[in-house]
């Protein structure tokens, strides 16, 4: 199994649009499933009109009875108008809390043989019990964030606080971003940087809101889309049955060095 966590720390919006941007454009034949796990409440129920159930509540209620199978996981999907595959959380915060409780417990002896699991954690500024054990059994983490220095730095604050808690720590920046990846790689202790381009239309068919020309299954290519296949190919680099995750290393000899500037700025914006 590979699970693979996407999330984003204060005022970096775009870790669900990215998740499902994950699903649509994973190279090759596997097509991963989605599972909203954002404390606050799930937004796809709302955005592409689906029913409450199945999803996060009876997947929870049935992983007490018979652990976290991927069989039992494909029980309660549904299916997005592109054709992903997802767990669909209650829009309601409190539900979600609790559905993501009762959960927690199975992650440690879950059994998803091959599946690809793409878990949508939204955001990442407090960490509970139940996200912990989520972490835990997670082999990749992909913060997402904007460009901006502000950005930036409350991004390196997750990356520092979540970097022993996961094996594979990686960026992906939406937008503009006056740093070269090598220098974000570096400065927020990543294994890997990835830049993501705004693309509005694209983001707007992946938040449920068909564009009048281009509907899915989004056959167009896309920037958006081209970048996260991209983002798709590093991960599936880094993943257990591709290679395992190597020790994280502190940059050395020239990226040491380029690290010092945009280092410098956020160890500014922190203090």
């Amino acid at each position: 199994m590979a699970v693979i966590v996407v999330g984003a720390a204060k005022g970096s919006p775009g870790a669900s649009t990215s998740a499902l941007a994950l699903a649509a454009a994973w190279p090759g034949d596997v097509q991963p499933l989605v599972l909203e796990a954002d404390a606050g409440g799930g937004d796809a129920l709302l955005r592409f009109g689906l029913r409450d159930s199945p999803g996060l509540v009876s997947l929870a209620a049935a992983s007490r009875r018979a652990g976290l199978t991927t069989a039992l996981l494909r029980k309660h999907v549904q299916r997005l108008p592109g054709g992903v595959e997802m767990v669909v959380a209650p829009a309601e915060s409190a539900q979600c809390m609790a559905a993501l409780d009762a959960l927690s417990p199975a992650w440690a002896e879950a059994e998803l043989d091959d599946a690809l699991l793409i878990v949508d954690c939204g955001g990442l500024g407090v960490v509970g019990p139940s996200a912990e054990k989520l972490l835990s059994a997670s082999d990749v983490l992909v913060l997402v964030t904007a460009g901006s220095v502000e950005a930036l730095a409350h991004t390196a604050e997750a990356a520092a606080r979540l970097r022993d808690r996961v094996g594979t720590l990686v960026v992906a920046v939406v937008g503009h971003c006056p740093w070269p990846t090598a220098e974000v790689e570096a400065a927020l202790g990543a294994d890997a940087c990835l830049m993501l381009p705004h693309d509005p239309p694209t983001a707007a068919l992946l938040r449920g809101r068909p564009a009048p020309r281009n509907r899915w299954p989004l056959k167009p290519r896309r920037p958006l889309l081209d970048a996260v296949r991209r983002l798709a190919l590093e991960l599936r680099r880094r993943l257990p049955e591709q290679q395992a995750p190597a020790d994280h290393q502190p940059p050395t000899g020239d990226g040491a060095a380029e690290q010092t500037n945009l280092a410098t700025v956020l160890r500014g914006e922190l203090t």
